[in-house]
């Protein structure tokens, strides 16, 4: 079914996914629409191509470092033992020491922005916050593999069509030994997950799973469903290997995850999420506004949002606003009116070279706003700061 947003973009709706995972699942369970436009197949003017692109910030760029980081010290230390800090110490140096490799990982996510057009112009800006925060993002890393638990097994390594890695064509049963971002899936229940660090042992699997921030209480979620996932993927866990201990590895401290009364009940609900997912996101997908529509990565072509009170800026905060323009009032100002409730607007921007057609209404992403006396000194006009993470997208006609 295809679609046209009021900002120019237009597309198809993609329709439920081959397997959900943690991530899409529970994105689609907060809001069906936000799901289906960030999946979609788009074939407009500014982007073409499946799922459109996210506008990250430097905080989920530096999370997304630090996995990174450790995923390449985990894979360094597949087969050697942790205990022993001559050996741990000859490893990492054979990649660079931790400062190299964070370095590499940062490479690597900024080469990936390159073909995102809505980050394209802040791509130098990232770069040189990243690399600035270098010793903060390796001190990061440095403790959660810190905190790294021993193989379960010796140090021989696994034959590749053994290896729970999305690169092999067909994963098999898995050997004792540790798997860094093990991809499982299980296709009865069209769920897959990968794991961060899953150790199997001969009696049991033990699940560790990294997490850059703060706690959430999706985390714990989260973990129980990769419990799950091990159990019944049965081309990686034939012989239904029980769940050993499950950890959330925090920077500092771990948390465990105390098992389900009954792993029964866990897939029995996990099925009755998939089945009502799959139905919200069938036909046109509706959206569920809330307090979380101010992180929505595509916000601006939800017109529920832009009819509602989520889509407003309070005075000495950012936010999101949508106006008309009225005309350019100087090299890098523009006069306006809120479409909402008509007031006049001062429009301050960053760039001298964009170009604001007259009587256009345009939708202002992470703005600043204040009050200020008019220059006439007879009303107060509303004055609008777009910064470096600021976008702006003008609505078109029906």
């Amino acid at each position: 079914m295809s679609f046209v947003t009021r900002v120019g973009e237009k597309g198809e709706w993609s329709g439920p996914p081959d397997h959900w995972s943690f991530s899409t699942l529970t994105e689609a369970e907060s809001c069906p629409l936000q799901y289906a436009l960030r999946h979609a197949t788009y074939t407009g003017p500014n982007f073409s191509g499946p799922g459109y692109p996210d506008k990250v910030s430097e905080a989920a760029l530096i999370g997304t470092v630090i996995h990174g980081a450790v995923e390449q010290v985990l894979k360094a230390l597949r087969y050697v033992d942790v205990s022993d800090p001559v050996a741990a110490t000859a490893a990492l140096r054979g990649l660079g020491g931790y400062s190299k490799i964070v370095g590499r990982c940062i490479d690597v996510v900024l080469e990936r922005l390159s073909s995102n057009h809505r980050v394209k112009a802040r791509v130098p800006r990232l770069a040189a916050g990243l690399h600035r925060r270098t010793p903060e993002i390796r001190s990061a890393v440095q403790g959660l593999v810190a905190r790294l638990p021993p193989a379960a097994a010796s140090n021989e390594p696994v034959p590749q069509p053994m290896l729970g890695n999305a690169s092999v064509p067909s994963h098999g049963p898995l050997a004792p030994g540790r798997y860094p971002e093990a991809h499982l899936r299980a296709d009865d229940e069209r769920f897959k997950g990968q794991i961060d660090l899953l150790t199997v042992g001969h009696d049991a699997a033990d699940i560790v799973d990294f997490k850059s921030g703060a706690r959430d209480e999706h985390h714990q979620e989260q973990l129980l469903l990769y419990g799950l996932l091990w159990l019944l993927d049965h081309a990686a866990n034939p012989g239904g290997l029980l769940v050993g201990q499950m950890t959330l590895a925090y920077p500092g401290e771990d948390a465990s995850v105390p098992h389900p009364k009954t792993w029964s009940d866990v897939e029995a609900d996990l099925r009755r999420r998939i089945g009502a997912a799959d139905d919200a996101i069938a036909g046109a997908p509706v959206a569920r506004l809330s307090s979380a529509c101010a992180w929505c990565s595509v916000r601006h072509m939800c017109e529920p949002y832009w009819s509602s009170d989520h889509a407003t800026i309070d005075p000495g905060a950012f936010g999101d606003i949508e106006v008309e323009v009225i005309a350019r009032n100087g090299p890098m100002s523009w006069t306006a009116r809120l479409t909402r409730t008509t007031e006049r607007a001062l429009l301050r921007t960053t760039d001298e070279d964009l170009l604001l057609t007259a009587a256009s209404t345009v939708r202002l992403l992470d703005v600043a706003c204040e009050r200020q006396t008019a220059d006439d000194g007879d009303a107060e006009v509303v004055v609008l700061t777009a910064v470096a993470s600021s976008e702006m997208f003008e609505v078109r006609s029906p």
